[in-house]
């Protein structure tokens, strides 16, 4: 199948130092399966800042928060699941903390913590995710 989107970001910079900004962004997304259960159309909003932490060092604070809706219009059940109600919400709250050792090289700790969930509650569930990064570029 195919899965794609199309979508538009908006990046307001602070003008005392543009190296800080807050990004608003928006998507719609399709996925083209090749069984027809699963094809969903959905949108997805994110809003989220970045700002360095010069009080700490090198260090780059990262904080967004998004909300995901899909729906599958052309799926078929076999259980007593209602056809209406299979549309996913999913939202999710991240924050990273970034130090660069040097231009090319950084590391990152992160949180992510997501809610997926449904009009029917079948497919309920929270996640936490952490963990660290290394970031580099050649």
């Amino acid at each position: 199948g195919f899965r794609g989107g199309l979508g538009i970001v908006q990046t307001f910079f602070l003008a005392n130092d543009f190296r800080t900004y807050v990004f608003v962004k928006q998507e719609l997304s399709f996925a083209d399966t090749r069984g027809e259960n699963f094809n969903r159309g959905g949108s997805l909003t994110r809003l989220g800042m970045h700002a360095p932490l010069d009080c700490l060092g090198p260090v780059d604070l990262d904080v967004s928060t998004g909300f995901d809706y899909g729906t599958y219009p052309e799926f078929t059940s076999l259980s007593v699941l209602d056809l209406n109600e299979r549309r996913d919400r999913r939202a999710d709250v991240y924050a990273a903390l970034t130090y660069h050792w040097k231009p090319d090289f950084a590391t990152r700790a992160f949180y992510r913590y997501i809610n997926s969930n449904n009009d029917n509650d079948f497919f309920e569930r929270d996640r936490h995710i952490a963990g660290l990064e290394v970031v580099f570029s050649i």
